[in-house]
């Protein structure tokens, strides 16, 4: 092979490799940051405060959060970002809707709920209906309860067991201290009776009596065992709804619960506001008093949509891994973690489910 063809050669894979290069750098510097700001929400939920400081909300380093100084929050409470490459390419108009508030008392405690169904569950097998089946609609006539149902069957009997009421334990999240709303949970309401997830009405929050704990071994996760103190506690507040996010009510001005949370009053952030790092978590394992637990956020997940599993965090305080053996049943999904500032850990959520306090 000549020196003219060896030349040529040489040129050749030059020119592939320099095609690659600039192919790799074009899809990270511009074809991936547009694809990640396109992904991002049409309507994200931010603090005053966050918008103040000009909060980044996309996951990618090259996409900028510009706020528009000519849009400033209105009568709404609703704000507007743009997505721009580079802080000048615009990619993508956000809106924001501004959290109604700002300090949350941060929850932890166990709370006991004794609640009216939306819908009659079923307790037994038969007339072509199955044991946690909900009836919330027969003949096209929307069914809520169990006066509705015998209402529209006018006497006539189905033969089963049915109820439209349900018991449950979780923990509290936060109680706003502006009307004492509350959220607790974090997730569906369990009706442990047939082990169906229940949408709820109305009902009543009563205080728990923890009974004891099962620690998590091996793949069996643990347990908060509680019971509700509906003789010796008393009525604290009300339930007024619950949805896949939680439960949510408001409480009495003499609640016990308001008495747990007084001194546990944090700034609220959202959800862009979470970065990997130390933290602390909040829990009353004893069902009154709120202790700081370790923890390290490993994880946090940039989501579209609503959804679980925002973050992936790792209890390192060797108290609550000797008193639990890790996250159990009545922990997980409501988890309070502390004290700087309280952040939406499990993101993506509505504003009014749940938080998790986080200190950076």
């Amino acid at each position: 092979m000549g020196s003219r063809q060896t030349f040529e050669v040489i040129r050749f894979f030059f020119n592939v490799l320099i095609c690659g290069v600039l192919t790799i750098a074009v899809a990270y510097l511009v074809i991936v940051p547009v694809a990640q700001g396109l992904q991002m929400p049409d309507d994200i939920k931010l603090t005053q405060e966050e918008i103040t400081r000009k909060q980044r909300v996309s996951p990618n380093q090259f996409i900028k959060s510009v706020y528009d100084k000519s849009a400033p929050v209105d009568d709404e409470r609703k704000a507007w970002i743009d997505l721009k490459l580079f802080g000048f390419i615009k990619v993508k108009r956000i809106k924001v809707d501004v959290l109604p508030f700002d300090q949350v008392l941060a929850g932890g405690v166990p709370m006991g709920f004794s609640a009216k169904t939306n819908g009659v569950i079923v307790l037994q097998d038969g007339d072509g209906y199955k044991r946690g089946d909900i009836i919330t609609k027969m003949d096209g006539v929307p069914i809520t309860s169990i006066e509705d149902l015998e209402k529209h069957l006018d006497g006539k009997d189905l033969g089963l067991w049915l109820k439209d009421d349900t018991n449950g334990v979780g923990m509290l999240t936060y109680i706003n201290p502006l009307n004492n709303n509350f959220a607790a949970l974090g997730h569906k309401l369990i009706d442990h009776e047939t082990g169906t997830s229940v949408i709820c009405r109305a009902g009543d929050v009563y205080l728990c009596n923890v009974i004891g704990i099962d620690k998590c071994r091996g793949r069996k996760i643990g347990e908060l065992k509680s019971t509700l103190k509906k003789a010796s506690g008393g009525v604290q507040g009300s339930v007024l709804s619950s949805n896949a996010r939680g439960v949510f009510g408001c409480l009495n001005e003499d609640s016990k619960f308001m008495e747990f949370c007084i001194n546990n009053l944090y700034p609220v952030g959202s959800r862009y506001s979470v970065r990997p790092g130390k933290a602390k978590i909040l829990a009353a394992l004893d069902g009154e008093n709120i202790e700081e637990y370790d923890i390290e956020i490993i994880k946090t997940r940039y989501q579209k949509r609503e959804q679980d599993k925002g973050l992936i965090l790792r209890i390192t305080d060797k108290r609550l891994l000797e008193k639990t053996g890790g996250i159990i049943h009545g922990m997980s999904h409501n988890f309070n973690i502390a004290p700087t500032k309280s952040l939406d850990l499990q993101g993506y959520f509505n504003i009014l489910n749940m938080f998790l306090q986080v200190k950076l």
